[in-house]
């Protein structure tokens, strides 16, 4: 199977830094998922797609906290898992958790040949376009199950959204957007909201219609 992905070239030492996690944004984003996670059911037998998993910001709380081999994780720079993967995961724990991993440009999420209980995508629609968001959550559904729960955090767009924020994150999207696409592809839309982000992420849901 060849892989496909970006190639990254970045600081030493400075993964944490390339996925915005200056201070203690690493570890308070990190802390938020896992804890969003588990309230919503997450448990220790289930498997989890981490979709965007970066250098491990989440990684490092869910592997340890699943059983051996439910953590999956996919991003498009490999250096970035890699990075993760040699400062942040310690060798036995990777060696008795055996997390799973593959870098892609194109969402291969059905690389792995499964289905997932709980899929996350935390602040990777928030650098998308529309076409690559669509192109995400289209082939969603063929790694889903009846009782899935895929959650992802997008920036809203509303009547009141100030253009400043906009011209500051330029990736904003509206609920509606999110409902016409999901529908289009058997998915139901579940608009959770405000989830205590830092960056004022909202929260969104998607389950098999």
């Amino acid at each position: 199977m060849k892989e496909k992905y970006a190639v990254l070239k970045h600081e030493p030492g400075k993964h944490r830094e390339y996925i915005g996690g200056v201070g203690d944004l690493w570890q308070k984003i990190g802390n938020l998922q896992l804890e969003m996670l588990r309230k919503q059911g997450l448990r220790p037998e289930h498997t989890l797609l981490d979709l965007g998993c970066g250098s491990l910001r989440l990684g490092i709380l869910a592997i340890p906290f699943l059983n051996p081999g439910n953590y999956f994780g996919i991003d498009m720079h490999q250096s970035l898992i890699d990075a993760g993967l040699s400062h942040e995961l310690a060798a036995d724990l990777q060696k008795e958790k055996q997390p799973n991993f593959f870098a892609t440009e194109t969402f291969e999420v059905d690389v792995f040949a499964t289905t997932f209980d709980f899929i996350i995508a935390q602040s990777v629609f928030t650098h998308l376009p529309v076409s690559k968001i669509k192109a995400c959550i289209e082939k969603l559904p063929k790694v889903m199950h009846k009782d899935t729960k895929c959650f992802f955090t997008f920036y809203e767009f509303t009547d009141t959204t100030p253009a400043a924020k906009i011209d500051e994150e330029p990736y904003h999207q509206t609920q509606a957007l999110y409902a016409e696409i999901s529908k289009a592809n058997g998915l139901q839309f579940t608009y959770i909201g405000d989830w205590g982000h830092p960056k004022d992420q909202k929260l969104g849901m998607l389950t098999l219609c």
